[in-house]
Formats: structure tokens, C-alpha cells, sequence
């Protein structure tokens, strides 16, 4: 995958292995994405896809709008990651999603074999229903249709190695 986190050690550890072959001038590497087939071959399930690989997690709700949900978990989001942590943030609020305006994000995430690429912010890894929508066009959420998309968040993003998803 693309966005494979350790992508630009393994590039520089294949240079260092070829710049150390005598006659070599010039080195250049293209990263290319597996195809679905190679990468199921590969990994019975994808080592970033879904929730296996992260350590805790924290919901903040209430039973009330407007009382500052999205306002605390951005903030705690960010303030794990400035302690160094990796962190994933989750908006899990399909009826009024507001992390694409707190983060100032506008687009659209990246699919990739049929997963979810998190778009990434303030060393944050974010997802939210919010990017996906057509602002102009009105959405009818049943309770089906609200917990498949909260299952698809949790089972398809490729959220890798978490300390924290909030």
C-alpha cells in the first residue's frame, strides 16, 4: 500500500543496499500499490485495515447536542499526539458530523482495494462520515444504515498502528 508507514525507511534501507554494489551511479525507486490479488496472497488480512492494531480506545458522548462532543475530542486527539502518541480520530456522529469543520478537511478520503485511506492532519489519522457527504444533499440515516457505517469505520479504514482511536 501507499500508505504504508514505514515506506520511506524501506526505500533509503534499498538504497543503502544498492549504493554498497560497486559500479552503481544512480539509484531510483518507484513504490507501486499490490494488486488485490497479491495482497490477499500476501496477507490473509491487511496489517492496516481495521481496529486489531490499536492499543486503547476513548468515546466521548452525551445524550445532548451542543455540548462541545467534537470540541473535546479533537482537542484530546491532538493533545495525545503532541505527547507523541499515534492516534486515530473517529467521528462516530452521522447525523451532524463536524470534525471536517473543526479539522478544516474538504476532501474526500482515498479508497484503495476496496479500503479506506484515513485522511491525515495535525499527525492525526481521521475519518468521519462528514467527508463523504454531499453538504448540499439531505441524508436519511436509519439505525441499520448508522451502524453499518460505524462497522465500516472500525472493519474497512486502514488505521495501522494506534496507540489511541478517540
Amino acid at each position: 500500500t501507499l500508505q504504508c508507514p514505514l515506506k520511506e525507511q524501506i526505500v533509503e534501507s534499498v538504497k543503502g543496499a544498492v549504493r554498497a554494489v560497486q559500479g552503481v551511479s544512480s539509484i531510483e525507486v518507484e513504490l507501486t500499490t499490490m494488486s488485490k490479488d497479491e495482497l490477499d496472497r500476501l496477507f490473509p488480512k491487511h496489517p492496516l485495515l481495521g481496529i486489531e492494531r490499536v492499543k486503547h480506545f476513548i468515546a466521548v458522548a452525551s445524550g445532548k447536542g451542543g455540548v462541545g462532543k467534537t470540541t473535546i475530542a479533537v482537542n484530546l486527539a491532538m493533545a495525545l499526539g503532541q505527547e507523541g502518541f499515534q492516534v486515530g480520530l473517529l467521528d462516530a456522529d452521522v447525523y451532524g458530523p463536524s470534525i471536517p469543520v473543526m479539522t478544516g478537511i474538504s476532501q474526500r478520503p482515498d479508497v484503495e482495494h476496496e479500503m479506506i485511506v484515513p485522511l491525515e492532519k495535525f499527525g492525526l489519522k481521521i475519518m468521519s462520515i462528514g467527508f463523504m457527504l454531499d453538504e448540499s444533499q439531505p441524508v436519511i440515516w436509519r439505525g441499520p444504515l448508522v451502524s453499518n457505517v460505524i462497522g465500516q469505520f472500525l472493519d474497512k479504514v486502514m488505521w495501522g498502528k494506534l496507540d489511541y482511536l478517540i
